[in-house]
């Protein structure tokens, strides 16, 4: 089975995640996903196996050697522990154990000097302490105690609140923080603020520990380098394994089931079935921007969370998503608006770190999902205005002679007939159309001369589609569309092609004999949706 999606929309979860482990060289080798609409699961599916490597270079088991995935299997969060974490952490804001704006120094003696006495809490949750992204606590002998002493010592790169730096050691540092504060171990601290309270029975640092069988839970690395074994069952983080495998950056191993209720838990902040997480003012603050408009990480952040980070939330990065990702494969994105909670639990880190990125199978579930939401608007439902779907990046897109559309790089196009579609960057100026906008953009950014009369658009308010002669202008220049999946295997007949274009119900694979089929259409109910719950154009 190629490892691009169906030429038609999935009939199913199940098909979608069948298409991307069942690849020649998949990003994965099993996913389990789950999409909660209104607090109900309307969908889940697991595809692919537990364990199906025999080394780190991707060399397969025997098949009577590899182990199946089931739904309720476990998954090394990753970076998805820090969502809990943040919960954790601003239950204790709450209770007034700690403070979000207050000087760390308090608790931290080692931070009573120079710029670090500077450091809040806040700027911990923001990824702006001025920190590094890791230390090698792993190298660091001692104990537990010892290596978080250490981790206390970690110069700054940079000013407090000057940039955002993405850093596992501020949220270390946080938990350090807590730890100092209430006397407690951080296990014990979010089971007490989270777990407990959700009745989140299958979520947890160290399973193997409380009881749970190896077989239920995903391998992820063959950590040759620091391990020297397969890890599976204990964190395959470096530094949170060095610190007994408790750790506010990554440690703890859940189900989809428990992260979509701790999903939606933090989604509504209260319900008859769910306890309330923080106070109303609290939450507020953790799902808003709290960046200050210089720093531009190419996405907005909240306490904790992101805001409109596209590799996560693909179609929703323009309309209020939150989410987070983990290294070993994991994401949780949570769409207010549409009352939508989406969990993807892989091991894409089986057998190494190196083997994929997973990008395209998390923008594909979401936009699944986002179908889903259009399946369930009411019919009687008003027309609602056209949404305003902005990106940065243009897009260069093939047709063929069968009217596939395919998004290539640009170089040794076959064809000089090349599809072109476009949407204006730096918005619509007085007196413009879509159209007219695209056409100055295009010449002032890239030189291409479009004249009006090529355009057969707009298909949508602020997107222009344009076919010209594109064998001069595309060469040695790369134009990427956002939210696809990777495309394998390159068609007879094309070059150079990275992607395969997805936008809503549009999929794109071969067919048997090698003809493409279809139309690639924009996807108008998408669009509708979210102008229905949104009820404006949205700023991406």
């Amino acid at each position: 089975m190629s490892d691009s999606p169906s030429s038609r929309r999935p009939w199913s979860l199940a098909e979608l995640l069948g298409g991307y482990v069942n690849a020649p060289h998949p990003p994965t080798p099993g996913v389990v996903a789950m999409i909660v609409i209104d607090g109900q699961v309307i969908e889940s599916a697991s595809a692919g196996e537990s364990v199906r490597y025999a080394d780190r270079s991707g060399r397969l088991l025997p098949e009577t050697e590899r182990e199946q995935l089931h739904p309720d299997d476990l998954f090394d969060l990753a970076s998805v522990t820090k969502l809990f974490a943040t919960i954790t952490l601003l239950r204790l804001v709450d209770a007034g154990v700690i403070d979000l704006d207050a000087p760390l120094h308090a608790f931290l003696p080692s931070y009573q000097h120079g710029d670090k006495q500077q450091i809040t809490l806040q700027h911990l949750l923001t990824h702006t302490s001025g920190l590094p992204p890791i230390a090698r606590l792993w190298k660091v002998a001692g104990d537990r105690s010892e290596r978080i002493s250490a981790l206390l010592e970690t110069p700054l790169e940079a000013t407090p609140g000057a940039r955002f730096a993405y850093s596992c050691v501020g949220f270390m540092t946080a938990m350090a923080l807590a730890e100092t504060a209430t006397g407690r171990r951080f296990d014990t601290l979010v089971e007490a603020n989270v777990t407990g309270p959700l009745g989140l029975a299958e979520t947890m640092y160290n399973p193997l520990r409380h009881g749970i069988d190896v077989h239920r839970i995903a391998a992820t690395e063959f950590d040759d380098a620091y391990r020297g074994r397969l890890v599976r069952g204990e964190v395959h983080d470096e530094n949170a394994f060095s610190l007994d495998g408790i750790s506010a950056n990554a440690g703890l191993f859940a189900t989809a089931a428990d992260l979509a209720r701790f999903g939606e838990a933090v989604r509504t902040n209260g319900t008859d079935d769910l306890p309330r997480l923080l106070e109303p003012a609290t939450h507020v603050a953790m799902i808003s921007d709290q960046l200050s408009r210089s720093l531009d990480p190419g996405f907005r952040h909240g306490l904790g969370w992101r805001i409109g980070d596209v590799n996560t939330t693909g179609p929703l990065s323009g309309h209020g998503a939150i989410s987070h990702s983990g290294f070993t494969g994991t994401s949780l994105v949570i769409h207010p608006a549409s009352s939508l909670t989406v969990v993807v639990l892989a091991n894409r880190v089986h057998p190494s770190r190196e083997w994929s990125e997973l990008g395209g199978l998390r923008q594909a579930v979401v936009t699944y999902a986002l179908q889903l939401v259009a399946d369930r608007r009411p019919a009687t439902a008003p027309a609602p205005p056209p949404v305003a779907i902005r990106r940065r990046t243009a897009r260069v897109l093939l047709r063929d002679s069968h009217g596939a559309v395919l998004l290539l790089r640009g170089h040794n196009i076959s064809s000089p007939e090349t599809t072109f579609w476009f949407t204006p960057g730096g918005g619509i100026e007085a007196g413009e159309d879509a159209r007219e906008a695209a056409v100055r953009e295009l010449r002032e950014e890239t030189g291409l001369r479009v004249e009006p009369d090529a355009l057969i658009g707009p298909v949508h308010t602020d997107v222009a589609e344009f076919v010209f002669d594109a064998t001069e202008f595309v060469q040695d220049q790369e134009y990427y569309l956002l939210d696809v999946p990777r495309f394998s295997p390159v068609p007879e007949g094309f070059d150079d092609i990275e992607h395969a274009s997805m936008l809503g119900s549009d999929w794109w694979s071969p067919t048997p004999d090698g003809v493409f089929d279809g139309q690639l259409v924009w996807p108008r109910d998408l669009a509708e949706v979210l102008a229905r719950i949104e009820g404006e154009p949205g700023q991406g």
